[in-house]
C-alpha cells in the first residue's frame, strides 16, 4: 500500500508538469482535464468499492483480496504504457483507469489488513500503518522523482515518470503474497482443529461414539462461528474462546448459545 501512495503522490504532485513539458498539453487543457480525472476517478471507485465489500460479504470475505489482485493488474497493465504514449487523449484514459481502479481496491486492501488483527489491537495497527504510508509513500515520493529527473535530462526527462510507473508491478507482487499468506493461515488453523478435535477423541475414549460426534459438532460450529469474524480462519483468541465452550472439554461445560450470547455482547 506504501507503494500505491508513493506512486499516487507523484502523479498528483509532477503528471502535471511532466504534460505540458513532455507532451506538450496547453497548460489549461492539463488543469482542467488533470482536475476532473483526480477527482471523479478515485471517488467513482471508493463509492464502487463500498458497494463491492458489501455485496462479497465485507473485508473478510474470500473473494476480497483476489478483486484486489485483478484490480492491481488493471493498474499494473494501465499505467507501465503511460511513459511512451503519445497520444494525450490515451494518457489521459489511461490516469483515469489508475485512479479508478485504485480507489476501489485501496479501501479493500485497508480492510483486509486491519481484518487480520485483534480488534483491540486495531487501533495501534492502523497507526502503525499510516506511518509506513507517510514514510515510504507520501513523504519521499516528490523528492526521487525529483533527483532522477535532475540526474537524466531535468523537465524533459521521462525517467522521472517512468520509475513511478514501475513502482506498480512489484505492488501487485505483495498483494498477491497477502493472498497466499491468508491461505496458508486458513490451512493451518484447519490442521489445529483437526488436532484439537483428536486430542479431546483420544481424552474421552470411555464416551459413547455418539456423544463423541456430538460434542465435536458443536466445537465445529463455534469454531465456525469464529471464522466469520476474523477473515475465514480464527485467531488464537476464538480458537480457545471454541475450545473452552466444548462441553465437558478444558474444563468448561457450555452450550452453542453461550457462544451466541459472547459475540452478542
Amino acid at each position: 500500500m506504501s507503494a500505491v501512495f508513493y506512486q499516487t503522490t507523484n502523479i498528483q504532485f509532477w503528471m502535471s508538469d511532466y504534460l505540458v513539458y513532455i507532451n506538450h498539453v496547453d497548460f489549461k487543457s492539463v488543469v482542467m482535464i488533470f482536475s476532473f480525472v483526480c477527482i471523479s476517478a478515485p471517488t467513482s471507485g471508493a463509492i464502487l468499492s463500498g458497494y463491492i465489500g458489501n455485496k462479497i460479504g465485507g473485508y473478510g470475505s474470500i473473494y476480497a483480496l483476489p478483486i484486489c489482485i485483478v484490480g492491481s493488474w488493471i493498474v499494473t497493465a494501465a499505467s507501465l504504457p503511460i511513459c511512451f504514449i503519445e497520444n494525450n487523449t490515451i494518457v489521459f484514459v489511461l490516469l483515469w483507469i489508475m485512479f479508478f481502479t485504485g480507489g476501489i481496491i485501496m479501501p479493500l486492501l485497508t480492510g483486509c489488513m486491519l481484518s487480520v488483527v485483534e480488534p483491540e489491537n486495531r487501533p495501534q495497527a492502523n497507526s502503525l500503518a499510516n506511518t509506513m504510508y507517510n514514510l515510504l509513500g507520501f513523504f519521499p515520493a516528490p523528492f526521487i522523482y525529483g533527483f532522477i529527473s535532475e540526474y537524466t535530462g531535468g523537465s524533459t526527462s521521462k525517467w522521472g515518470m517512468i520509475s513511478t510507473m514501475l513502482v506498480a508491478p512489484p505492488a501487485s507482487c505483495f498483494v498477491m503474497l497477502a493472498f497466499y499468506y491468508k491461505l496458508d493461515m486458513k490451512d493451518y488453523w484447519t490442521e489445529r482443529k483437526k488436532k484439537i478435535i483428536q486430542q479431546y477423541i483420544e481424552t474421552h475414549e470411555g464416551e459413547s461414539e455418539k456423544t463423541i460426534n456430538n460434542k465435536i459438532e458443536c466445537f465445529d460450529e463455534n469454531l465456525s462461528r469464529a471464522n466469520l469474524k476474523i477473515n475465514n480462519y480464527p485467531s488464537i483468541l476464538h480458537v480457545e474462546i471454541a475450545e473452552s465452550l466444548l462441553p465437558g472439554y478444558g474444563g468448561a461445560n457450555a452450550s452453542n448459545s453461550d457462544y451466541s450470547d459472547f459475540y452478542s455482547r
